[in-house]
């Protein structure tokens, strides 16, 4: 490395900062995309293609009333979400299923009570496309409430797992 008064120093300098911020915010962003909250949205992204289907199928194709089909939707799509967060996104294999069931069923039908509606007013009422209505309702009721509210209340670590890995339990994987 050049001396501190030599020409060429300050690029040297740079050079290593520079290393060190993309390789610092590489390991920020593959730390993120292998945290519970990653692994849960990439469940939602999928379950919310399950659920489309099954409202355009049920209000396009069966014509079935837009909230009876959205609320339909979301319960085969949060049927879907349930089991693989819990088994991918959480990674919770030891823990009873019914009491999370029963958690998840309860924050899923009150989501479904808001969301429901959301949905046929969107496009009963103001005209807009039923895919459109789905998605803008999902991101407003599903998006970080819910995704919250299975973290700390139906996937929530037992004391006995909070004790054994100190303070980071609620933040890890």
């Amino acid at each position: 490395m050049p001396e501190l008064h030599e020409p060429g120093h300050a690029a040297v300098v740079v050079g290593r900062w520079v290393r060190f911020g993309r390789s610092s915010f590489h390991a920020l962003v593959q730390r993120l995309l292998q945290s519970w909250a990653a692994r849960s949205l990439q469940v939602g992204a999928l379950c919310t293609l399950v659920d489309v289907t099954v409202v355009v199928l049920l209000v396009r194709g069966l014509k079935i009333p837009t909230p009876l089909g959205s609320a339909a939707g979301v319960a085969v799509g949060s049927t879907l979400a349930f089991v693989l967060n819990r088994r991918f996104a959480f990674r919770d294999k030891s823990s009873p299923v019914a009491p999370q069931a029963f958690r998840y069923a309860l924050t899923t039908l009150g989501a479904i009570a808001i969301h429901a509606p959301l949905v046929g007013i969107l496009v009963d009422r103001l005209g807009v496309d039923l895919v459109v209505a789905k998605l803008m309702a999902d991101v407003l009721v599903f998006s970080v409430g819910q995704l919250l509210l299975l973290r700390f209340l139906v996937f929530r670590k037992s004391p006995a797992v909070r004790q054994r890995h100190g303070d980071h339990a609620e933040t890890g994987s």
